[in-house]
């Protein structure tokens, strides 16, 4: 009957799958291996203990993103890194100290607009020390933050210096500006108050003093020592003009 037929076939595709999900579950996998082809898709090649991942090892997933570095009772835990499969080419997500399949210690990240962040990490989110660059364009300046972090958000004491020079040294709540805190501008002005969400409430401008003119990421005064020689060089070694 063609339900049986059906039928039939269904319950052995079912069986075939159970008994290599059985099987492999089963299979008691210790020591070093060979590249191994998994029932989830996923090919790994290297150290197991008690059918466990176990020591190092790299696993290539179904999408082809791929990590490489040790595990501990099956889940990647110490060192390693993980790479995105994009456009036929690896490229590095995150390198660094895991724990349980998470971010957690000193690592690497970054993101797909190139931004790297390299600090501390607590279960997958970044918290307490780190540095993050913001690239505003390929090939220009980045703006960096280095300081504190909660929960994915700049938060506690941290320097934020910017492409152009300016520099904010002060507290930061939920990836904002909130406390106190000073503003170095690339002029040698300062402002210096209090910040909420971002926005300067109350504070004063002043020069910089001797020492904050120094402020590493501050860009100099360029002057020239004497412009009017500089002109006359430039028009000697200018090319003769030609009419047509």
């Amino acid at each position: 009957m063609p339900g049986t037929a059906v039928l039939l076939q269904s319950s052995d595709k079912d069986l075939k799958s159970c008994t290599w999900t059985y099987r492999d579950k089963k299979t008691e996998k210790s020591g070093s291996k060979a590249t191994l082809f998994l029932p989830s898709g996923e090919k790994y090649c290297g150290s197991w203990q008690h059918n466990k991942r176990e020591g190092s090892g790299t696993v290539v997933y179904p999408s082809q993103d791929k990590y490489e570095g040790e595990w501990v009772n099956g889940k990647r835990h110490g060192i390693g890194a993980l790479w995105l499969y994009d456009s036929d080419r690896y490229r590095i997500r995150y390198t660094g100290e895991w724990e349980r399949d998470k971010f957690h210690g000193r690592g690497i990240y970054y993101d797909d607009a190139g931004n790297a962040y390299e600090g501390l990490w607590a279960k997958g989110v970044r918290k307490g020390r780190g540095q993050q660059a913001y690239l505003s364009e390929p090939g220009n300046s980045s703006d960096v933050y280095d300081g504190d972090w909660e929960v994915d958000n700049r938060s506690g004491a941290g320097t934020m210096r910017y492409a152009n020079g300016d520099i904010f040294k002060g507290q930061w709540a939920n990836d904002m500006k909130n406390g106190p805190g000073v503003y170095y501008y690339a002029d040698g002005a300062v402002y210096e108050g209090l910040w909420q969400e971002d926005i300067a409430k109350c504070g004063c401008y002043r020069q910089a003093t001797e020492s904050e003119e120094q402020q590493p990421g501050a860009l100099p005064a360029l002057q020239l020592e004497n412009a009017q020689l500089v002109l006359t060089d430039a028009g000697d070694n200018l090319p003769p003009v030609v009419y047509y």
